[in-house]
């Protein structure tokens, strides 16, 4: 009697019907919140990174609605795809395509001499050729890319938009 089955996701309904509701009704929310957010501070624009990827489209599309909520330009939305080491040229065109789609001002900033400079200040062996794909050499490259996104952020007067890393789920 004490055993029972359990979800593999609890908190997402099995049933289509009442998944696509409760989806629709966290993107709601989450252009509510940034909407709110863009009306408490005054700030007009937003700049996030456009990888090409789930997570990053996702972002876009509640920047979008936020910035249509409030009867500004998508052209407030300051996109950056950023190019790294492992970036394939499908992601980098899907982002593309999906920033010129959305009418946002899209802009480019290849990291990769960035974080090669970055690679030989901390004495990694990637530097120096040597194949060592571990957690330093990805996370030189994610710190890049938020590093530039803030600076981006600070020098257009604008709110950075993070993109999470919950598509895998």
């Amino acid at each position: 009697a004490l055993q029972r089955g359990l979800e593999r996701y609890p908190y997402v309904p099995a049933d289509r019907a009442q998944r696509d509701d409760r989806c629709h009704e966290v993107y709601h929310i989450q252009v509510q919140g940034l909407t709110q957010r863009l009306q408490a501070s005054g700030i007009k624009k937003l700049v996030i990174g456009v990888s090409g990827g789930l997570d990053s489209t996702h972002a876009l599309l509640v920047c979008a609605r936020a910035m249509d909520a409030l009867g500004l330009p998508r052209s407030n939305i300051l996109g950056y795809t950023l190019p790294g080491f492992g970036t394939s040229r499908q992601t980098f065109g899907n982002a593309h395509a999906l920033m010129q789609a959305l009418g946002i001002t899209a802009g480019e900033i290849d990291i990769r001499p960035s974080a090669e400079l970055m690679l030989q200040h901390i004495g990694h062996p990637a530097a120096q050729g040597t194949p060592l794909h571990d957690i330093t050499y990805e996370n030189v490259q994610a710190g890049e890319r938020t590093s530039l996104l803030f600076r981006l952020a600070n020098r257009n007067n604008a709110l950075v938009l993070g993109t999470g890393d919950l598509s895998e789920l």
